[in-house]
């Protein structure tokens, strides 16, 4: 688990001063203070702790931060709804929170100053969800690697580019749940879908665990080519990696990352105030202080919806109550069908 008092305990342990009791089996440490909140974090946990820091400065009310991928997260959520362990979900597509909030997981979070401000298309018309972090979903290329930045999805079949592309799991990454959206959109449905993902993957070094980690190696020069949302590559490349940003010219698509208030929470007050603090643009703020990632609040610059509008390629798919109808069977039909149930 993740807190800033933890943080605090190691660094005094460190600096000496640490206070410890005597006992026969040893050190005994002071029990942490109990948290008011509790966050499930489907995010990068630095952003998602970055949020529940300047939280917690702001109102005074302590938060517990746990970080699990989506899908595991969801499903933590399901087993654990009789007695819930979360007060709030934080990042992770919004497609998860559509499924979540069919099944009765989420709670309406009610009519919220900074979540009344996002655009339509980033919030929940019944209130169950509000976008607090975007991205676009793109080609990240190490040029030291390539002679030729690919321009397509289909140049990524190309045997220029075997062993040398990275991509992430659909099983544990919502950037990858995207792409086999964009590819089920792009190419007319999943049978469609499937025959590319399988002809990607003679030319796929492996699956990482995020967008982020995807990016990340790139820069690094562990592969030629990621698939990766546009502000992961755009953060390597101003750390001075040699890397170009493409999009693909036969289209892609986006996600918005989500916040939602969980049912069953005894916090609801507590709560409510931090989803609205996430969307306000001092949360997306220190969010993004991290990791980058698009704004969904259009008092900040750039935002998702200018980006989306400027962007050069087509934009697939539909929104993301379209996107969630199916997200959960592409993901399963990718695990058995082109993964053949490994991992």
């Amino acid at each position: 688990w993740h807190s800033r008092w933890a943080r605090g305990q190691v660094k005094r342990l460190l600096a000496g001063t640490v206070v410890v009791g005597l006992a026969v089996a040893g050190i005994v440490w002071a029990q942490p203070p109990k948290a008011q909140l509790s966050v499930l974090c489907s995010n990068n946990v630095e952003s998602c702790l970055a949020v529940a820091e300047a939280f917690e400065k702001q109102t005074g009310i302590t938060v517990h931060t746990v970080r699990l991928p989506t899908s595991e997260a969801l499903g933590r959520i399901r087993v654990s709804a009789d007695q819930p362990e979360f007060d709030v979900w934080l990042g992770g597509p919004a497609e998860s929170y559509v499924e979540a909030a069919g099944e009765d997981l989420l709670s309406p979070i009610g009519d919220l100053p900074a979540v009344k401000k996002l655009p339509h298309s980033l919030r929940d018309a019944n209130g169950y969800w509000a976008g607090v972090y975007g991205g676009i979903l793109s080609f990240c290329v190490n040029t030291e690697l390539v002679s030729q930045v690919p321009e397509t999805w289909e140049d990524l079949l190309s045997s220029d580019y075997e062993d040398e592309i990275l991509m992430s799991s659909p099983l544990l990454s919502g950037t990858a749940s995207t792409m086999l959206w964009v590819q089920y959109s792009r190419l007319g449905g999943t049978e469609g879908m499937v025959a590319y993902m399988k002809s990607l993957e003679r030319n796929l070094q492996g699956y990482l665990d995020s967008g982020t980690a995807v990016a990340r190696n790139v820069g690094r020069g562990n592969a030629a080519v990621g698939i990766s949302f546009a502000p992961y590559c755009q953060a390597e490349r101003a750390a001075g990696a040699p890397v170009e940003l493409a999009y693909p010219e036969d289209g892609t698509g986006y996600e918005v990352g989500a916040v939602g208030l969980l049912a069953g929470s005894d916090n609801v007050q507590a709560g409510r105030e931090f989803v609205n603090f996430a969307v306000s643009p001092e949360g997306q703020v220190a969010s993004t202080s991290q990791v980058p990632q698009s704004y969904t609040t259009m008092a900040l610059s750039p935002n998702l919806i200018d980006e989306l509008e400027v962007l050069p390629v087509p934009v697939l798919g539909g929104d993301v109550s379209q996107a969630a109808q199916v997200r959960a069977q592409l993901i399963t039909v990718w695990a058995t069908e082109v993964r053949n149930g490994t991992y």
